[in-house]
């Protein structure tokens, strides 16, 4: 989303034409997987939740949805930056 975000502020870049556009299109569905609010609270009540038999609610990777997008932000501006 950054990168994608540098190359529409560029005004020199606004040219990219149907490979800009497809690159945007095709990260739109990504999110859900790292918002963190959705992951930790779905873990929380798998955890609350009475039920019998059923598995471990994997706190060891609840970091992951917090620390992903923040990551992935400075990669993507470093990238842009060496791009562009």
């Amino acid at each position: 989303m950054v990168l994608g975000l540098g190359v529409c502020a560029n005004i020199s870049l606004k040219k990219s034409g149907m490979y800009g556009n497809g690159g945007l299109l095709a990260a739109c569905g990504w999110g859900y997987a790292i918002n963190p609010a959705r992951d930790f609270m779905l873990r929380l009540i798998h955890a609350i939740m009475p039920i019998k038999n059923k598995g471990t609610s994997n706190f060891d990777y609840a970091w992951v949805p917090v620390l992903r997008p923040v990551i992935g932000a400075i990669l993507a501006a470093w990238l842009y930056k060496a791009l562009f």
